[in-house]
């Protein structure tokens, strides 16, 4: 009998402390409505409800990195494969909505965004629940979406994903020297897309190498705290580049995980410096890189953030 009251009791008090994290209330709720109880009809409503769903998104990255942090490697490939499929559901309910909404006037249009708002809040609350049964913490010990760059001597809380063993063998071993591929590779297996790929920019009319007519040339993808800018050929007829803004991390932790992904050093002593041999060149002070295909890449700090820039000509 002891025994079982001393169970009941632990579950008890289990479930007391698991409530406080699993309940339905939460402070953006109160923003929600103080947003809506100042910007009155429904067009008013539909401008809360766009930027609240902003602030749980930034919940979902939030709860998302802490519980990275928290996770040994197994766990944390079953969460980025469980959030990957979410955001497939996200975006196909976002789809769904839209189609069935699809009627002219801001009610539908604040309805459908209504929806989509408490799609991102039921993630958020689920994947702060997670947070808290691994950890017992109600928030991540750091905030991990303000973390200030200020220099390369800078410190963060966050950390970047170590690539580990089993991804690297899981590399195309022809293209393990293609920077472009590597990275891209790398953003696929340990973040997640807030974003999907969209077109930012198109040829000129007038460009006299499309007489067709303009194409896509430029895209932007989001993951969670990274940024990826691609331009082609046609944006900039002489060169194509890839912009990546890691947001939340040091240029010392950029820099140590990009080496782990290109190991690669240019040996010195076989021949002088030409701009096509591969891997890592010691240039003034800085480090960049060369693949097979000549283009080059650089790990960068501008306006207090950090970027790896790739660029062929």
């Amino acid at each position: 009998m002891k025994n079982i009251i001393t169970l009941l009791t632990a579950i008890l008090v289990f479930n007391v402390a698991f409530s406080q994290v699993n309940q339905n209330e939460h402070y953006l709720d109160d923003v929600y409505k103080e947003c809506c109880s100042k910007k009155l009809g429904d067009f008013g409503a539909l401008n809360c409800a766009i930027e609240v769903s902003e602030e749980w998104n930034k919940e979902v990255i939030k709860y998302y990195n802490g519980l990275m942090r928290a996770l040994g490697k197994n766990a944390q490939n079953d969460l980025k494969q469980a959030q990957d499929q979410w955001v497939k559901y996200r975006n196909l309910e976002y789809k769904l909505s839209s189609s069935i909404h699809a009627i002219q006037g801001t009610m539908y249009s604040h309805i459908r965004a209504q929806r989509n708002m408490r799609i991102v809040r039921t993630r958020a609350l689920e994947l702060k629940s997670y947070y808290w049964i691994r950890t017992e913490e109600e928030e991540p010990s750091a905030n991990l979406n303000n973390v200030q760059i200020t220099s390369e001597e800078s410190t963060s809380d966050s950390i970047l994903p170590t690539p580990d063993s089993k991804f690297m063998y899981s590399l195309d071993k022809v293209r393990m020297i293609n920077a472009d591929y590597v990275i891209d590779k790398y953003l696929e297996t340990y973040f997640f897309i807030v974003e999907p790929k969209k077109v930012t920019r198109r040829t000129d009319v007038n460009n006299p190498e499309y007489p067709a007519g303009p194409v896509d040339c430029g895209f932007r993808t989001v993951y969670n705290n990274n940024i990826i800018q691609e331009d082609d050929f046609g944006c900039d007829s002489y060169t194509q580049t890839t912009i990546i803004e890691f947001g939340n991390y040091s240029f010392k932790e950029v820099n140590r995980v990009i080496k782990i992904l290109l190991p690669k050093l240019y040996d010195k002593d076989k021949a002088g410096y030409t701009g096509g041999q591969e891997g890592w060149h010691h240039l003034d002070g800085d480090d960049e890189f060369y693949d097979y295909s000549s283009c080059s890449l650089e790990i960068l700090t501008r306006d207090n953030k950090i970027f790896v820039e790739y660029g062929c000509g």
